[in-house]
């Protein structure tokens, strides 16, 4: 496809022109949003970019294809915080100098190698008066199913920009970057050694999709390097150059347009571009990350907070379900768990410019995890005829699991003394954060001996739940059939399953407090679910 560009046109005195000079201040902010449109493009630089003073360059056909915002984040939010103090030393004042070494953070592409993976990876970066850095990369490594989180420094530290930006300015920076995985015992090591150059090459007023700007810098950025990646004894080179074309308004806190390409024998072919720009009618993609990958509640505070960071594009609102009736419209939330077990996090991406909205959705399923927190799973035995309960500071109710999980009236303490015909039993606990926790259900006979209450094998999920429950099976467990009960005891339904296989319930009955009955050859279970409009 061809692409018309107005060109460079010297009409107007060049009088007329003020110089430009775009400061540290201009930059943006953390948690200032800018939306963007971007396009793929096939060009060479010799059809659209012009230098020196005083130019008009109109860039107003360029297309678009899909929209995504810039933000920078926060680095004490983005998750890597800790684990940047533990292997830089700064244990007992950590955030002196974490805050001290960076102020900025955005995400990074994943890395995927045979196998090793890079993941959820954020650049730190450290913005002052006089410079733009990059300092260092935060990520979670991967390696079979061992996640690692691992925070590498750069060796050089890549100066992105240095303050003022001035027409004729010119600056360079190396930079360095080694990721060297055997002290987890991957026999990986990945380096990356490059230079950038940046030369402030003309001023004047600029024209793209979204409008004009009448005082805008032309800079021109090459950065030629080589990576490196070596596995065992075998190391592979990459040689590359880039360039980048920015257009700096002091109007607007990032780049007004970009278009970036590669450095060939041949010149300059540019194949990406993106520009500031008001929201248009795209498709959607629904996009996210989390950190921590294994969540684990606290054992003192008994919570867990989850750092989500956005990745959707063609979107210009977002909905958040956090799983747990929490629910957010923020770009990178933060959302604290106080209660253990499987959260389905929904992100739901929308384009209102649509007529009618169109809208994704991307869904994850997280296992808050226990890490001492108060469960009630493995806490009871049976000695002499009684059940005992070891936990401490909760409320506590025995269950008749062949009652439909019946209350056992005035069954509320630490123990409940079996009746001579045994039967079949269950603990439900309340927590003073408001979490309700209960175990399976066990059968015992009449006095004999001394058994565990064991622990239900299914994962039910999302709790509480609006619409669909699910049950995951993944052990396998034969199951005869499942049944749901009001707490107090009425069969409402009963679901026909496959034997051996994960399945969902609809729970299309009235917001409350019920229990989900699940039958299988040798034993049942019961799980409370919290059902909410």
């Amino acid at each position: 496809m061809k692409y018309f560009f107005g060109g460079i046109l010297w009409c107007l005195p060049l009088f007329i022109y003020a110089q430009v000079t775009y400061e540290a201040n201009d930059f943006i902010g953390i948690n200032e949003s800018i939306q963007v449109s971007n396009a793929p493009l096939n060009f060479d630089s010799a059809q659209v970019i012009g230098t020196g003073p005083g130019h008009v360059w109109d860039y107003s056909q360029l297309p678009v294809s899909t929209q995504s915002f810039v933000e920078y984040v926060d680095p004490n939010e983005a998750g890597y915080k800790i684990s940047w103090c533990f292997l830089n030393g700064a244990i007992f004042n950590c955030d002196q100098a974490f805050n001290e070494y960076v102020n900025r953070a955005s995400p990074l592409l994943d890395f995927n190698l045979n196998g090793f993976v890079l993941e959820d990876a954020i650049t730190h970066y450290n913005l002052t008066q006089n410079t733009f850095e990059e300092k260092f990369i935060g990520a979670t490594v991967s390696f079979g199913e061992s996640p690692i989180p691992a925070t590498i420094n750069l060796e050089d530290v890549d100066t992105i920009y240095q303050f003022p930006l001035t027409y004729q300015n010119s600056d360079s920076s190396n930079r360095r970057f080694v990721a060297d995985l055997a002290s987890f015992g991957i026999n990986i090591r990945y380096a990356s050694t490059s230079k950038r150059v940046n030369t402030v090459t003309g001023w004047g007023e600029l024209y793209t999709p979204f409008g004009s700007f009448d005082e805008t810098l032309h800079m021109r950025t090459t950065i030629s390097g080589t990576d490196s990646i070596s596995l065992d004894t075998t190391t592979f080179l990459f040689d590359y150059q880039r360039v980048i074309h920015k257009w700096f308004d002091p109007n607007y806190s990032i780049p007004v347009l970009e278009i970036s390409g590669i450095i060939t024998d041949m010149g300059e072919i540019l194949n990406q571009v993106s520009f500031i720009d008001s929201a248009r009618c795209l498709s959607p993609n629904a996009q996210f990350a989390s950190l921590p990958l294994s969540p684990e509640l606290d054992s003192l505070t008994e919570s867990v907070t989850i750092n989500f960071t956005n990745l959707s594009t063609g979107y210009d609102s977002l909905y958040w379900d956090f799983g747990d009736g929490a629910f957010s419209t923020e770009l990178n939330p933060s959302h604290t768990y106080t209660c253990r077990g499987l959260r389905e996090i929904t992100l739901i991406a929308s384009n209102r410019v649509c007529n009618p909205i169109q809208t994704d959705t991307f869904s994850v399923v997280i296992l808050p995890g226990n890490n001492g927190a108060i469960s009630a799973q493995n806490m009871v035995t049976e000695e002499n005829h009684v059940l005992y309960a070891s936990l401490d500071n909760v409320d506590y109710q025995w269950l008749s699991c062949e009652n439909g999980f019946e209350a056992i009236p005035e069954a509320t303490g630490s123990s409940y003394e079996l009746p001579t015909t045994g039967g079949l039993y269950a603990l439900a606990i309340l927590t003073p954060n408001g979490c309700v926790d209960t175990t399976g259900c066990t059968s015992y006979d009449s006095f004999v001996g001394t058994k565990n209450l064991v622990k239900s094998p299914f994962q039910v999920f999302p709790n509480p739940v609006e619409h669909t429950l699910n049950i995951k099976n993944d052990q396998s467990v034969p199951v005869k059939f499942a049944e749901l009960f009001t707490i107090s005891g009425e069969r409402i339904r009963q679901f026909v399953v496959s034997e051996n296989e994960s399945f969902q319930v609809q729970m299309d009955v009235a917001a409350g407090l019920y229990v989900l009955k699940i039958i299988t050859r040798d034993n049942t279970f019961g799980h409370l679910v919290t059902k909410i409009e």
